[in-house]
């Protein structure tokens, strides 16, 4: 197996790059892994191929240690009613995505919700895998492994209800019992800790008055004042620097800033979106309250926050930096977004390049903890104000006798300008990306030619930076 440069070697959530692979697969794609949930079946319905060119082995006796078994059986039911192939292969361990038998995924990550969240290693993007051991075991295992039945899959969910429930009761109690003694040894070790830093504190609180007594001159009362006096005039040093820093900070601080995308120069060129005065910043702006009077707001550096064409209208979420943005990215999710219409949800959220006069914010929201494969796109206005919802499709793909999820509750709830206003904020919060695709700066791409001026906007308490 050749490993290429295009690898990347990933300690965080790989979801994102599952999401590219099915997407760009043109032949077919394979998956195998011993746990999944409706999470991978999301996942599958986003290739663009005949869902018979489409694979999952995985393991799926109980021996394995599923404790969301019963999840993974309506998962396998909802992949074969939408013509996905599942086969079974005892003792399956392996986390492998394959498309187009050359390009993967390896790594520890199931393809659950919870791994999503979990500590994880993966390396993505291994191309040219030509036909080694690896491929050949891989083809060997599908071989070999045993073809699964709808049919197989509904008696396992009809004759095994029992057992699955009294299985995800003994797991809860377990779960919880461990849950409440992990946190009377979290409290001990905060307690010995605390006891540790007190006495050590104390131990230096006596060292530090034996020092004194035995170093301290026998001086006039002149000498004593000195010292005095000069104990004052370090405090009052001290306070003016932090002073000169705040002040400086609230000077640098402005209403807006022009900027423009400019090249970088060095061996390294690329464009960035720079600011024309070199003394200017991105990351601190003075806001306009409703009374005439400025508030400073500070950007943290290096994290993700929205951004405004005028007047155009078009969003996306921008890398910013003190004195350049370079980086920016269109899509982002799945997002949990809390409860909405009764049901708790999770979003997908997309930027579109065209018709954003429209509709600049597509959020698809599926329902979390049911067995449904579809869900509704979402088409929001968004000026900077203010969120306007301008009609729905639904997403997903909905299968005869699928189960279908009823969104009349959740677009009922949207019918209130206020929890448009609420569902907008939640998707457009600034986040820190842990990692970053260097190759892609796109700020030439995205930002108008010439001159644009810059200033911040606040919506619901939220930074949005506002360009033309």
């Amino acid at each position: 197996m050749e490993f290429d440069a295009d690898a990347q070697l990933l300690a965080s959530d790989v979801s994102w790059a599952w999401r590219s692979l099915v997407a760009d697969a043109m032949e077919n794609v394979r998956v195998y892994t011993p746990y999944f949930d409706f999470l991978l079946v999301r996942l599958l319905t986003g290739a663009d191929l005949p869902t018979s060119a489409i694979c999952v082995v995985t393991d799926l006796s109980p021996r394995s240690g599923n404790q969301q078994y019963r999840a993974q059986l309506l998962a396998t039911r909802a992949l074969l009613r939408i013509g996905v192939t599942v086969r079974s292969l005892g003792r399956l361990h392996a986390k492998v995505l394959l498309a187009d038998d050359r390009v993967a995924t390896i790594g520890s990550q199931n393809f659950t919700r919870y791994a999503t969240e979990s500590h994880e290693t993966t390396v993505a993007g291994l191309q040219h895998l030509g036909k080694g051991d690896f491929l050949s075991t891989l083809d060997a295992w599908l071989e070999s492994a045993i073809l699964v039945s709808e049919e197989f899959v509904e008696s396992l969910l009809t004759e095994l209800d029992e057992e699955m429930a009294a299985a995800a009761a003994a797991n809860g109690r377990l779960a919880d019992a461990f849950d409440e003694r992990w946190k009377v040894y979290l409290h001990a070790l905060e307690e010995a800790a605390e006891a540790d830093r007190l006495r050590a504190q104390r131990q230096q609180e006596l060292k530090a008055a034996q020092r004194e007594r035995a170093e301290r001159p026998q001086a006039s009362k002149d000498v004593n004042r000195r010292d005095n006096h000069a104990d004052v005039a370090a405090t009052r040093d001290a306070f003016r620097r932090r002073l000169g820093q705040a002040v400086a900070k609230q000077r640098q601080a402005q209403q807006s800033v022009w900027a423009a995308v400019r090249h970088t120069g060095g061996w390294m060129g690329y464009s960035s979106f720079l600011p024309d005065d070199p003394q200017a910043d991105f990351t601190n702006w003075i806001v306009q309250g409703s009374g005439g009077t400025g508030t400073l707001v500070s950007l943290t550096r290096y994290r993700m926050y929205p951004l405004i064409l005028n007047p155009s209208g078009r969003i996306a979420f921008a890398r910013v930096v003190k004195t350049r943005i370079s980086y920016l990215r269109f899509a982002v999710g799945p997002l949990a977004i809390g409860v909405l219409g009764g049901y708790s949800l999770q979003a997908q959220v997309e930027l579109p390049e065209t018709d954003t006069e429209e509709a600049n914010l597509h959020i698809t929201v599926f329902p979390l903890h049911l067995p449904v494969v579809d869900g509704v796109r979402l088409r929001i206005q968004f000026d900077g104000a203010a969120g306007r919802l301008r009609g729905w499709v639904p997403a997903g793909r909905r299968t005869e006798g699928e189960r279908r999820w009823d969104p009349s509750p959740v677009l009922s709830a949207l019918d209130d300008p206020d929890a448009v206003d609420q569902l907008t904020a939640r998707v457009l919060e600034s986040f820190r990306y842990k990692t970053l695709d260097v190759g892609k700066l796109n700020a030439a791409e995205f930002f108008p030619a010439g001159g644009s001026r810059v200033s911040l906007l606040q919506f619901a308490g939220l930074p949005v930076l506002s360009i033309g």
